[in-house]
């Protein structure tokens, strides 16, 4: 499910490619492109810091949420990218953290004292609209969930609709200092837990 009927019956036959994390070059390419890509400026040398903090197995998925960290950082201190910024992103994307989607449901639900229930609902009321965008967006930086799976979880939604919840809440998030201050109390609270 979710693949193309093409590369499906290409598979059946017993097609096998070998698949393996980028190397350094590859990696340093494509953080280049998001950094791009979401308007991010970093210095060779920030480059090189970031780099080097990198786990050999950190997914590209994972890459596009260390860019987006750093720039949501430079957005909360109005700053440039700097060694704290390369901190806070490498921190709060970490793959230690064992957070399900339903810790993340009733931290956001705890927040904006809401129902759980509601969160997952299909109800279209602007309060729970945005604070269910902000869950997945949340459960999107912080767990390996892909968008299918976040939709699923949140009301049986397609990835595009999280899609559209994602790049609507980033730019809620940039003007909305109370949406910001709520996500990151409610990432701190689930990185203790």
């Amino acid at each position: 499910k979710g693949f193309r009927a093409d590369f499906c019956s290409r598979c059946v036959g017993g097609l096998t490619l070998p698949l393996a994390q980028p190397g350094y070059d590859a990696k340093k390419q494509i953080i280049s492109e998001l950094m791009i890509k979401h308007d991010v400026n970093v210095s060779e040398t920030l480059l090189g810091e970031l780099l080097a903090r990198l786990d050999s197995e950190v997914p590209v998925r994972s890459l596009e949420a260390i860019i987006r960290s750093i720039k949501l950082w430079c957005t909360m201190n109005q700053s440039e990218p700097k060694i704290d910024a390369v901190d806070y992103a490498t921190e709060s994307t970490s793959k230690t953290l064992d957070i399900s989607l339903h810790k993340i449901n009733a931290a956001v639900a705890k927040h904006f004292k809401i129902k759980r229930a509601d969160l997952r609902s299909h109800s279209r009321k602007q309060t729970l609209v945005r604070a269910r965008s902000l869950a997945m967006l949340i459960a999107r930086n912080l767990t390996d969930q892909t968008m299918l799976q976040i939709g699923k979880y949140f009301g049986g939604r397609d990835h595009t609709t999280v899609l559209h919840a994602l790049r609507s809440t980033e730019i809620r998030l940039q003007e909305d200092p109370q949406l910001l201050d709520a996500m990151e109390r409610i990432k701190s609270q689930l990185k203790v837990n």
